[in-house]
Order: structure tokens, then C-alpha cells, then sequence
């Protein structure tokens, strides 16, 4: 599936085996497939449409636990997160600071697709007028110093940011800490904004669980894990990561009506409690590998 979205996504499959290995990985994953007794995936979407085209796929083996994310850590805002250092630091790019954060954080990599969103906020006037976007892609000193991948990325970020004159309207600083993740999704919270993975494709969505556990309601790419998680938490839209129009408009649906805005997230912050605590992952988990060591005790 992977190889489908980056071929889709305009790649040449010469350049996607010297860069990802593609074949390498898959064969390796015929082999693990054929030999594992029990298969933990994050998501149903992870069995169906992605181990069920393998050879060695075995449905009976097939289990579904979604990781978790810490409660303690990620959690609604508490009013004080615009006085924050990584706040102070994201406002000094932005003219009308006060306005909703769009916010982007991911790894550097072309298959977080952060140029589609780019796009999609600098061909709507009306995006501009109702939010800043704000975009966290790993830490950086020197662009030039960074491995190709990340440094392409990087560099097609401002010149996007350049061709659509976006200088004022978005955010992207060069450091954070891991703590500071957490006070990123507070303060795009309590700005009343949204956040979005217009991923290629995403095997689980991580971050969209530490988003919702923040009181942050969610747009996110139709392809993996988010169908899952907005399925269970009901705190947003799914969107065509190739499509810059529909990620425009799914954004401007929940930033443009408050009560909507609202009740994402309400059901964000209760939808990762019941479905995404550490507890109800070592719980589900459990109840899978018992029955397996039982069974191999002499």
C-alpha cells in the first residue's frame, strides 16, 4: 500500500527501491507472516487492505490492539499554554497570532505529504482569513546538513511558503523539545484549531490520539489508521491526501462553525479514554498472549 500512495503521489518505482527498499521489506514480511502465531496490527484497515494481499496472510492469526498514548501527558488545555516558550516561538512568525492554529507535526518525509497541505492553505482566501497554519517538522540547525530526504522537504516548505506569499500566516520553527509536543497541541486547542495528518498514508496515526487527548478535533488522510480512530472517537473528518480542495474544506467545516468545533472536541477527549489508554492496550494485549503461553508451559 505504501508503494501504491508514493507511485500515486508522482514517484518513479526505481527511485522508491533504491530509497525504501521496497522489495527487500515485502519479502521480509512473507517470511514473518508465515512463521508468527499471533499478528498484532493497529488498526482493522492494517488486516484487510494491507497483510490480507500477502501470501503467507492468515486471517485466524489477525489481532487488532491499538497503541495507546499517555493520558498524564496529553490532556485538555489548562489556559496557560499561550505563555509558553514553544508558544512565544511559533507567534513571532505570525502577524495575527490570536487567529486558530492549523497545525502539522510530523517527521520531514515526502510521504507526510506537508507540501498537499501547503498547497491547500495557500490556494484558500478564505483558510488564510480564519487561521494561521503552523507546521512542526523535527528539529533543524542547517537545512543543508540534513540527509536528503528531510532536506528536500524542508526546502520545497519555503519555497511553497514563498510561491504563495504566505510569510506572516505560517509557523515553522526550527527546535522543540519532546515536552513541548504536548503544549503545541494545547496551545492549537485553546486557539480553537484543528490539527491535520494529510499523510500519503498512515499505518496507525499517533498523533492523532495525543491531538484528541489535548481537546484538538482532527482532519486526516483516508488511507490507515485515522479511519479507525475518528471511527471510534467521532472528533473529525477524513480527507483525500491528493485532493487540496477537500483538505481545505474539511478544515474550514470545523473551523468555520463553533458548535461543531465543540462537540469534536468533547468526543476527542472522551473517545481516546475509552478507546486509546495505555490500560485498555495492556488489557486487549494480554488477553491475546495468555492463552499462547499457557499453552507452551511444560
Amino acid at each position: 500500500s505504501k508503494r501504491r500512495q508514493l507511485l500515486a503521489a508522482g514517484f518513479r518505482s526505481e527511485i522508491l527501491e533504491a530509497r525504501y527498499n521496497i522489495t527487500t521489506r515485502i519479502e521480509a514480511e512473507e517470511t514473518t507472516l508465515g512463521v508468527a502465531e499471533r499478528v498484532i496490527a493497529s488498526t482493522k484497515q492494517e488486516i484487510f487492505e494491507q497483510y490480507a494481499i500477502y501470501d503467507h496472510y492468515q486471517p485466524e492469526r489477525m489481532h487488532v490492539v491499538p497503541p495507546g498514548t499517555d493520558l498524564k501527558q496529553f490532556h485538555a488545555p489548562g489556559g496557560m499554554e499561550n505563555k509558553s516558550g514553544i508558544a512565544a516561538e511559533i507567534n513571532r512568525f505570525l502577524k495575527e497570532p490570536d487567529k486558530p492554529i492549523i497545525l502539522a507535526i510530523s517527521r520531514p518525509d515526502p510521504r507526510k505529504n506537508i507540501l498537499q497541505l501547503i498547497s491547500a492553505y495557500g490556494e484558500s482566501k478564505q483558510l488564510q482569513e480564519l487561521a494561521n497554519l503552523v507546521i512542526v517538522a523535527g528539529n533543524r540547525d542547517d537545512i543543508s546538513d540534513m540527509n536528503e530526504d528531510a532536506r528536500g522537504v524542508l526546502q520545497d516548505i519555503l519555497l511553497h511558503i514563498d510561491l504563495y506569499d504566505l510569510y506572516g500566516k505560517v509557523a515553522y520553527p526550527k527546535h522543540h523539545q519532546s515536552t513541548d509536543v504536548a503544549k503545541i497541541y494545547r496551545f492549537a486547542a485553546l486557539s480553537r484549531g484543528v490539527f491535520v495528518n494529510p499523510a500519503l498514508t498512515e499505518p496507525f496515526g499517533l498523533t492523532l490520539i495525543e491531538a484528541a487527548a489535548c481537546g484538538l478535533p482532527v482532519v486526516a488522510t483516508e488511507d490507515g489508521g485515522p479511519i479507525d480512530i475518528i471511527s471510534n472517537c467521532h472528533n473529525g473528518y477524513l480527507i483525500d491526501p491528493l485532493d487540496p480542495e477537500d483538505i481545505s474544506n474539511k478544515l474550514l467545516a470545523i473551523l468555520s462553525d463553533r458548535e461543531r468545533w465543540e462537540e469534536f472536541a468533547d468526543n476527542g477527549l472522551s473517545g481516546v479514554q475509552k478507546h486509546y489508554s495505555w490500560q485498555a492496550h495492556i488489557e486487549k494485549y494480554m488477553d491475546i498472549i495468555k492463552p499462547l503461553a499457557a499453552r507452551k508451559e511444560v
